[in-house]
Parts: structure tokens; C-alpha cells; sequence
């Protein structure tokens, strides 16, 4: 991709992303503020420790079988991937950007992340694979069973498959 391509295209998406936040803000702005809400250090403190637990740590998916296995196949797949992502976004202006050398092929941290993105990439598509026989076969009813479920699978598979 050229340059100029890849400017307009992170350009137009970053300008589509601050017209969404500016219209979601708005609609914040309107509410009123909870009485309740308490940022005092030990308080604080507790919601990061809850964030890590619950969000990033993924606590409570272990406890649905396989949905909770597959969920966090998928959340940490794209964590791992993020770094790609970022690579491939550097790749848009220089085609052998690899982080200045960081993680090029054949040092160590660059054969080493490679290994662990496509490790990680075959866990999301075992993770999408569950969640479409979940959705498709056997119909689980804890799911909103609409088209969009499999669309976004469909997605990710593809997005995965194709790196």
C-alpha cells in the first residue's frame, strides 16, 4: 500500500472514530451524575484490582466450559495480535517496518513473537470454530442467536486465517 493510501486511510478512520465519540459523549454528557461514585484511593485501588482480575484475567470465563475456554482463546489472541496489528500499520508507509528492527526476522524476539502470534492465531479460529458449532449446532439459548454473532465469527476466523 502506498503512503498516501495508508494516510487517507488512518485519517478517515480516526476522523470517523472522534464523529462517534463526540455523538456517544453527548448522550454521556446528558445523564446525571451517581451520588455513589467513590474514586478514593482504597476504592480505586479495588476497581484496577478488579479490572485485572475480572476484565484483563478473564476470572469468570473458566466457569462456562467451553464458551469460557473459547472466549479467552479469542481475548487473548487478539491481545498477542495487537502487536501485529501495530507492525502491519507501519507496514502501510515501509514494507519491511518490523518496530525498528525489534522484531525482525531471525532475532530471537522476532522468531519468538512470530511463533507465539500463529500459535495464538490457531487458538482463535478453535475459539471461533466452538463458538459457531455452539451458535449453529447446538442452538444455545444463553446466546442472542442472530445472523451478527456468525458475521463477526465469520470475521474473525478470516481475519485469522489470512494473517
Amino acid at each position: 500500500m502506498s503512503p498516501i493510501a495508508m494516510s487517507f486511510l488512518l485519517c478517515s478512520t480516526l476522523t470517523f472514530f472522534a464523529w462517534s465519540m463526540h455523538r456517544r459523549w453527548r448522550q454521556l454528557a446528558l445523564g446525571v451524575a451517581d451520588p455513589d461514585f467513590d474514586l478514593s484511593p482504597p476504592v480505586l485501588l479495588q476497581r484496577i484490582k478488579d479490572v485485572i482480575v475480572f476484565a484483563l484475567g478473564q476470572r469468570r470465563m473458566p466457569g462456562y466450559r467451553a464458551a469460557g475456554i473459547a472466549h479467552i482463546f479469542i481475548f487473548f489472541g487478539f491481545l498477542v495480535l495487537l502487536l501485529r496489528s501495530l507492525i502491519l500499520w507501519g507496514r502501510g508507509y515501509d514494507s519491511h517496518f518490523d518496530l525498528w528492527g525489534l522484531f525482525a526476522a531471525g532475532t530471537w524476539l522476532g522468531d519468538g513473537y512470530n511463533l507465539l502470534k500463529d500459535l495464538f492465531a490457531l487458538l482463535v479460529v478453535l475459539g471461533t470454530l466452538v463458538f459457531f458449532w455452539l451458535r449453529l449446532v447446538k442452538r444455545e439459548q444463553r446466546m442472542t442467536l442472530g445472523i451478527e454473532g456468525v458475521i463477526i465469527l465469520g470475521i474473525i476466523a478470516t481475519m485469522m486465517i489470512a494473517d
